[in-house]
């Protein structure tokens, strides 16, 4: 398990070597041109801003997946932001929008996918993991000691932010902040709600019912945002993420903002220069 930069560690570092060099999740990647999956192709325009901005492709052949990743030019602040892209998105798309304020606000982002055509949105246990192992990645690529780690989560992205916080609370601890935009819980549990054959989310269900024990965000730290004119939803967005804000305080996380905008939309976040620095200022102050 990884553990928080503290004095404690420190010394145990000092001490115990073995101990010390303990690793997250990993697995067999590869750098390539881009990914074999066809998605370059697709959104072709995003993928050549990546591309010659110097963003890196990772592919994970075990995991049947891929993640992008960019260092800005006199980076050295050490902070990581992973992006989880919402439906219709994919990395290029995540990475577009976190290049400027990479290099502005100084962290290193990671842009992760989480879909395939063949088995449709990943459960979020297999989303974590394959976070995990993108992190050990940049762990053993660049000497990153992981002190400094937020997640950003747009629309579904933002939805199984919350299943996110909850394994990384009972596992590996390495988020300090999630910024979940246009993704709040529903209150009949189901992710699709406009799909009729659609089931409420196991996780969703067993934490609105009680049965993940009152710690289940407990250490984890949230930046809400959501829209009353949002295109995709309306004003029940906002209704979702109030019973996400509900549901985290309930069990024992935290809720630094949640930035309700009257007139926001579904990109109301991405679209807000401020807005954004001020969640960006969180995980600053978060991680330091």
């Amino acid at each position: 398990m990884r553990l928080k930069k503290t004095f404690a560690f420190l010394f145990l570092m000092l001490i115990w070597q073995p101990f010390a060099s303990a690793e997250l999740p990993k697995t067999e990647t590869k750098v390539i041109d881009h990914d074999p999956f066809g998605i370059w192709q697709t959104k072709r325009k995003d993928f050549e801003q990546c591309a010659s901005h110097g963003v890196k492709v990772i592919y994970m052949p075990q995991e049947n997946t891929f993640f992008t990743y960019w260092i800005p030019p006199n980076y050295k602040s050490g902070r990581v932001l992973v992006s989880v892209h919402g439906t219709g998105g994919n990395p290029y798309i995540a990475m577009r929008d976190e290049l400027n304020d990479a290099e502005k606000y100084d962290y290193l982002p990671i842009a992760v996918s989480w879909f395939s055509k063949k088995r449709g949105f990943f459960p979020g246990k297999d989303l974590y993991r394959n976070i995990l192992q993108a992190l050990n990645f940049i762990q053993s690529e660049t000497g990153n000691n992981l002190s400094a780690v937020a997640y950003t989560g747009f629309s579904r992205g933002s939805a199984v932010s919350y299943e996110v916080a909850y394994l990384d609370a009972k596992s590996e601890n390495v988020f300090d902040l999630f910024i979940s935009h246009s993704g709040g819980i529903p209150l009949d549990m189901r992710v699709e709600s406009r799909n009729p054959d659609s089931k409420p989310d196991a996780f969703f269900s067993q934490l609105t019912n009680g049965e993940l024990g009152k710690d289940a965000f407990k250490g984890k730290k949230f930046f809400l945002y959501s829209g009353d004119k949002d295109e995709q939803w309306g004003a029940t967005m906002s209704l979702q993420m109030e019973n996400a804000k509900k549901l985290i305080e309930t069990n024992s996380g935290q809720v630094l903002e949640w930035a309700r905008d009257p007139n926001g939309g579904h990109m109301g976040y991405l679209k807000n220069p401020a807005l954004k620095e001020k969640a960006i200022r969180y995980f600053i102050n978060s991680a330091s």
